[in-house]
């Protein structure tokens, strides 16, 4: 009986031996670390085509007068054109007396300036200026910057109200329609801007057509400043 126990003991530690020795290597696949704060979307493309209204640092003691209007943009902040040198259309709250100079600057995808126009006079305003631009290539992206400069001193280049925005020049997209209903089919479809860029090019030649300045009043009132078809159009200032 007493040897029975003892084989009995020793099968048990020969078993007990085989479930505690080392085992063979298991191959684990390496943890992701999954990031809690994921890329932001790509920029939106379907940019509403609404017009900006400045701003900018201004001391206390500024000399910007006071408007009931700020600087408005008609170019919004992003912008696609299919014109090779299109016009940036701006609308100057201030006389021309009450303010020191302006500056416009419109930088490649490289910030190699384009246009890079600073210390101008204004003339003619409160009204809509236009500012032509050099030629834009097909596919690329500008950076523009607008900025009205109200104190003389060139230390205190703070005192001043600016606009910017990215424009991008694509290739203009075949069409049999007349340029009339192009603008009225952007007007529908809400797209003042498109409209703008179109309306700009005919009233070059036909100014004093009356369709033409009824467009524009449609125009102002799409892009919701119908307080602002008594303004004039002026021939404000050359870039060179």
């Amino acid at each position: 009986m007493e040897i029975q126990l003892m084989k009995l003991g020793f099968a048990l530690t020969l078993a007990l031996a085989s479930l505690t020795g080392n085992p063979s290597p298991v191959r684990t696949q390496p943890r992701v670390q999954v990031s809690q704060n994921p890329p932001p979307p790509a920029p939106d493309t379907g940019t509403p085509e609404e017009p900006q209204k400045g701003s900018g640092t201004r001391p206390g003691d500024s000399k910007c007068p006071p408007v009931d209007t700020r600087l408005i943009s008609l170019t919004p902040r992003v912008a696609e054109t299919a014109l090779e040198s299109p016009n940036f259309w701006f609308y100057v709250p201030y006389a021309a007396k009450n303010v020191d100079h302006f500056s416009f600057v419109i930088l490649d995808e490289q910030d190699n300036y384009v246009q890079n126009t600073k210390n101008v006079p204004l003339s003619g305003t409160p009204g809509f200026i236009s500012l032509k631009s050099p030629p834009l290539e097909i596919g690329k992206r500008y950076r523009w910057y607008f900025s009205i400069y109200c104190d003389p001193n060139p230390k205190n280049q703070e005192d001043r109200t600016s606009v910017e925005g990215v424009i991008q020049r694509i290739a203009p997209t075949p069409t049999t329609a007349t340029p009339q209903e192009r603008i009225a089919q952007y007007l529908e479809s809400k797209k003042p801007y498109s409209a703008l860029m179109l309306l700009d090019e005919l009233r070059r030649t036909n100014a004093d057509d009356a369709a033409l300045k009824a467009d524009w009043e449609k125009l102002l009132k799409s892009f919701d400043l119908s307080n602002l078809t008594n303004q004039p159009i002026v021939p404000c200032c050359t870039l060179d």
